[in-house]
């Protein structure tokens, strides 16, 4: 029981409020409006939920693209909702909602929902359905989730930015959660995600593969844990289907996902429990040779030493002291079915990340803080974000990253903003590289002195986000 309870006490020191990131999310529907030139109200539910700050963080982004997502390709413009009586400005809800240890996030808009026919016609061209196929609207639905699946015919990079909703998908994999997307009651996009609170322990089910090996696989991908004779297992060659009552699932066997023999589990499959599990396709039936007990482990990654391995989440130490891999059921499974793609979709979402590149914004100033408040400003609103201490690093940064837009304080050691203004106008490659300075010198000295220099425009401190994402969206506008 003491243990127990330092245990909780620990684990409440690590929470914190959704409320912590609330400004950013709001942030990030104002910049995508703008940008969209559509208008939406964002309604945040359940910001008083307490979740571990580690997955709060990591979780930030993935809601992020969610948002410009809605905003980009769920929200219709103006006209066209007042068309279609809905009014002029799109609602876009998000609500945190805990169940047990697991903490469930909905994202829902009122736009014009999914595009089933669009996206099946995408999934013909990347063949990942046959012409002749005629799947429901949850298949279709799962097949965005796919890597590089994306129905934009522009690339933009208020959303998505040439990459889909895999980004997203493999982020929340990667916090051990699951994604859905589906259709909301009101016509519009419904996307539920599902995580643990803390990532400091996860409730496992220990199981047995061999005469000795053991795998624990964490309940929350689980949807149902069913006793040996529950249900019945079809053997069809090399592949088994399971059948619940009116429900029938694919399946295989745990032994064969983790590379372990199973030709003796074939021979009296009724004999072994089956794990329902989430996966990106659907739910998966998993056949596993034995089920031992069930653990709160800590789940440990494998240190610097040994690279991530696919479909292993991390490893926990037992009472004994033995060392248990964890396994991702979810990736074990999606990597088996895009072995079965022959990994086409794959090769192609990398060529469609390698051939679009962010804007690139470089952040010039000695402040620490001013440099990662600015930075994550810029990265949240989908430009890539780098940092120099002062005009000399911002030299050399030039010409290794070729940025499209510069943020230069006026006071810095080694080299101050006029100097590098100076400098990049007399360099033919960056000379009409936009330069905007931003400074607490506000005096009309400072300005002409500025002016005189080249700036392009001249922000004074304590500044505004709108402000600075005006500027830079306004400098980049003017140079294509």
């Amino acid at each position: 029981r003491l243990s127990k309870e330092l245990q909780q006490m620990v684990m409440t020191t690590r929470l914190v409020p959704v409320s912590t990131i609330a400004s950013r999310l709001q942030r990030t529907v104002r910049q995508a409006c703008r940008a969209t030139g559509k208008q939406a109200e964002l309604s945040i539910y359940g910001q008083e939920l307490l979740l571990d700050g580690d997955v709060l963080n990591k979780l930030a982004d993935p809601l992020m693209h969610l948002l410009r997502n809605a905003v980009d390709h769920g929200v219709e413009d103006g006209d066209t909702r007042i068309a279609a009586g809905k009014s002029a400005t799109g609602r876009i809800v998000l609500r945190f909602v805990q169940e047990g240890n697991n903490v469930a996030v909905s994202c829902e808009d009122d736009g014009r929902g999914l595009d089933y026919e669009r996206i099946r016609e995408t999934a013909i061209e990347r063949e990942l359905i046959a012409s002749g196929d005629a799947p429901d609207n949850e298949m279709l639905a799962r097949l965005i989730l796919r890597a590089g699946f994306s129905t934009s015919t522009r690339v933009t990079q208020v959303s998505g930015r040439g990459v889909g909703l895999d980004v997203v998908n493999n982020a929340i994999q990667a916090l051990n959660g699951t994604m859905k997307v589906g259709d909301a009651n009101d016509g519009g996009t419904l996307v539920s995600l599902r995580l643990p609170i803390t990532l400091l322990t996860s409730h496992c089910l220990l199981t047995g593969v061999g005469r000795d090996k053991l795998y624990a696989i964490p309940t929350l991908s689980l949807t149902q844990i069913l006793s040996p004779g529950m249900g019945s297992i079809e053997n069809l060659g090399n592949e088994f289907r399971y059948r619940l009552e009116e429900d029938d699932y694919p399946a295989i066997t745990l032994n064969a996902l983790v590379g372990a023999p199973d030709g003796q589990m074939r021979e009296a499959l009724e004999r072994h429990s089956v794990l329902l599990v989430r996966a990106a396709d659907g739910v998966v039936a998993v056949i596993v040779e034995r089920v031992v007990t069930s653990y709160d482990l800590v789940v440990k990654n494998m240190g610097a030493f040994v690279k991530s391995v696919s479909g292993i989440a991390g490893v926990s130490m037992l009472g004994n002291g033995e060392v248990v891999p964890v396994l991702d059921l979810a990736a074990l499974l999606q990597a088996r079915s895009d072995a079965g793609l022959g990994g086409t979709q794959l090769e192609a979402a990398a060529e469609i990340e390698e051939a679009v590149g962010l804007p690139k914004v470089l952040i010039v100033d000695d402040s620490l803080s001013v440099r990662n408040s600015l930075a994550q400003l810029i990265r949240d609103s989908g430009y890539e974000a780098i940092l120099a201490r002062d005009g000399l690093e911002a030299v050399n940064l030039l010409r290794a990253e070729a940025p499209d837009i510069v943020l230069t304080d006026l006071e810095m050691p080694r080299m101050n903003g006029f100097e590098l203004i100076g400098y990049i106008r007399n360099t033919s490659e960056w000379r009409n590289m936009p330069v905007v300075m931003i400074t607490s010198r506000n005096m009309a000295k400072h300005r002409q002195k500025a002016e005189a220099a080249g700036v392009n425009r001249f922000i004074a401190k304590p500044f505004g986000d709108d402000e600075i994402l005006e500027c830079i969206e306004a400098e980049l506008a003017a140079l294509v």
